[in-house]
Parts: structure tokens; sequence; C-alpha cells
């Protein structure tokens, strides 16, 4: 496979993020008409107050029972909370997964006539749902295959794939195939594969909480090394650290490289304490129903929060750097803003992984901040920093500059 010449075929393109909340708000009013059918309800579409009980019931499996989730994801009202408030809730993630790549200059390519997409453990469809909604529109025709072990998931994905992809005037064929995401080899002719909150929920060989499932790291080197892959994970703790486990005996495998979110090819520094872990959480608006069923349950919160690591084929070529988009003055350090601004009496401070592979906790005080190095502490999370000039860090002074790219509505 000839990876030098992705620069001359074309790249996916995004549609701007006010017109993907527009079609996400579209998609999901057709999805609540349509819902009566898709579940096979009796009485109708179900209340706001009905979803919201169900949520707070699936909710509960992810962070005080896991071990129910795969019993759990099968029980009626469980789908019903998966359909009508995680579908359109989670189909975001991937949109801001791309507009990170976007921002660094990484875009997935087509390379054939046809972009397709590899949708593992697809449950009701929201990865793909949100990748169709994200396309800037109809110019490349898509292909997406979805995967999954439950038959009564693959047929929600099909439908409402089919619904994303009339909303946003994307000619998508859908193709469901019924098998263990784990079996699943991804072959030359797939262009992405994705695969969110699904291996978390495989059994892992219990050696320690931060294993990955087993076989998983096996599988992704292998779909890794064929095409872009992008794995999405809940927030929580106890999901996201055994995907930095993950990342790291993927890495040593050989013959990838891990695109985002790290800015370094390095072990995860974040697994050298076990408090860590490297989780997104973004300011998204969400859907109209997303948010009555949040303000019902009492969990309306207008960030969007996951973990994910992007893996592509091939190691950089020696002397490239990547990880380092900004451009300028000798760096004093690069990397990118993995916390939120932690803002105590008289100072801020940020918590860098940085491309050298370690955490540094940079400090800002109140009385040093200047209109160079400002940025440090109103940047948003996940954003790339370079800070240059005259600096002991880890504290910021006065002579320090700071140049920021974030991964905001990139195209």
């Amino acid at each position: 496979m000839d990876h030098g010449s992705a620069d001359r075929l074309p790249s996916l393109r995004l549609c701007g993020r006010a017109e993907f909340l527009q079609r996400l708000s579209a998609f999901e009013a057709r999805l609540w008409k349509a819902a009566p059918r898709l579940l096979e309800l009796g009485g109708g579409t179900p209340s706001p107050a009905t979803v919201a009980d169900r949520v707070l019931e699936l909710s509960d499996l992810y962070t005080l029972d896991r071990s129910a989730i795969a019993r759990g994801a099968r029980h009626r009202g469980h789908l019903l909370a998966k359909v009508l408030y995680f579908l359109c809730s989670d189909a975001p993630k991937v949109r801001l997964v791309l507009e990170e790549l976007a921002a660094r200059n990484a875009s997935v390519t087509c390379r054939g006539g046809r972009f397709r997409c590899l949708d593992l453990g697809c449950g009701c469809g929201a990865t793909s749902v949100g990748l169709i909604l994200a396309l800037a529109g109809a110019d490349v025709p898509s292909v997406i295959d979805v995967v999954d072990s439950d038959p009564a998931n693959l047929a929600i994905a099909e439908a409402a794939i089919r619904m994303a992809g009339e909303v946003a005037g994307v000619d998508v064929l859908v193709q469901p195939r019924e098998a263990d995401l784990l079996a699943m080899s991804a072959s030359t002719d797939i262009d992405l594969v994705v695969c969110q909150a699904a291996i978390n929920e495989l059994p892992s060989d219990g050696l320690g909480d931060d294993e990955p499932a087993t076989g998983a790291v096996e599988v992704v080197h292998a779909w890794a090394q064929q095409t872009w892959t992008i794995l999405i994970e809940p927030a929580l703790r106890v999901t996201t650290r055994p995907l930095h486990v993950l990342r790291n005996r993927v890495l040593e495998r050989g013959g990838i490289r891990v695109v985002a979110p790290c800015p370094h090819q390095r072990p995860c520094p974040m697994l050298e304490t076990p408090r860590h872990w490297c989780h997104e959480i973004r300011r998204f608006p969400p859907a109209p129903m997303v948010a009555e069923v949040q303000g019902i349950s009492r969990r309306r919160d207008e960030r969007t929060k996951f973990s994910f690591a992007v893996f592509a084929p091939d190691a950089p070529a020696a002397g490239a750097t990547p990880d380092r988009p900004l451009t300028g003055a000798e760096a004093l350090l690069e990397g990118r803003i993995v916390s939120d601004a932690l803002v105590t009496r008289g100072k801020t401070e940020r918590i860098v992984c940085s491309t050298e592979g370690a955490l540094v906790r940079l400090r800002l005080l109140d009385r040093e901040r200047t209109e160079a190095n400002a940025a440090l502490a109103t940047a948003e999370r996940g954003a790339t920093v370079r800070i240059a000039g005259e600096a002991k860090l880890p504290r910021v002074g006065p002579g320090a500059t700071v140049a920021i790219a974030e991964p905001r509505d990139a195209r």
C-alpha cells in the first residue's frame, strides 16, 4: 500500500459546526418520530421523562455495575435510552475527533471512488451517524460497514445511518454484518475504522484494573497497520486507563503511529500514577431532545466527555515533526493541554503533555499575565501549545510567549 501518496488522494471534508448542529437536530427529530417503528413500541413515542428514567438506569450500569452491561444492553428499556438519548449525545464525539485531526493537518483520505468506513461494535450507529452528519456534502458517496453481535442493534444502526444520509444529503450505502468485532480484520479498501464504547465492554484477562480487553491489542494493531483507526471510549477512569495501556502496546508492536491526541510516540505518562487519565471535556451544545432529557434527569451539561486514540499506518519519517504544527522561534516547551484551567488564588495552572512524553504542570501568576502569555489560561482543553521566549518553566513568566492551536470548527 502506497501511504506516501496520501497527499494526492481526496480528503474527507467537514461541514461547519453550525451546520452539523442543524443536521443533528433534524436527525434527532426524525429519530423520535420513527421511534415507535424502530423500537417496536405499541404505545407510541415515549415521553422525555420515560427516556430520562431509562438513561439513569443505564448510566448506573456503566458507573456502578459494569458486569451487568452485556445483559442490560438487551433490555428493551435500555435500548430505548440508547436510541433516543445516547445515539444523539454520542454522535458528536467522532466529529470532535475529526476536528482535532484537521487542526493537525492530518486528514483521513479516500483511496477509491467511494469513502468506506468500518464501524466495529457499532451499537445503534452513533459513530457512523456522527460521521455522516459531519461530512461536507454529497461529493464523496459513502459505504458504511457496520458490525455488531446483536441483530437488534444492527437493524437500528442501519435505519439510523440511512436517515443521517438523507439529512446530510450524503449518498450512503449501509452494509450490516452480525459478527464479533474482534473477529473482523480491516481490508485494504477500508479508509477508516471506527470503534466507540465497544472495546471497554469486552472481557479482559483480569490481570489488573488497567488491563485492556483480551485480544484487543492484536486486533487494533492489525487494523491500524491497514488504515486510519479511531477508538473512542467513555471518559471514565475505568475505561480510559485500559485505552492508554492498549495504546502503548499497539505502538510497541511497530509499524504504526499514534496521530492523536498524543503529541508524541512515547509511553503514555498518565499511567505513571493511578489517579491520572487523559480524557476530553469539550463544550458542545446538545441536540434539543438530549438537552430536554438531561434537564429532567438533572444531568444537564453542555460538555461532551470522552477519551480517544487515533492510529495510522507507518511511523513518521526520520526528522519529521508531525506533532509540532506550530511554527516560530525555538520553543521551550511544546505539547497538548490535558487539563482545564486550574485556578487558585493569584495563579492559573495547566497540565501539558509534552512532545517529550512528560506531564508538565505550568504555572501562570496573575501579576505576570501579559497579552503574549494569557492564552495559556484561556485555551480550550485539547489545544496544542507552544511556549517560547524567556521563561523558567514550569513558571510561565512575563517574558514568555504562548501560541495556541485549538481543535475548533476545522474543515
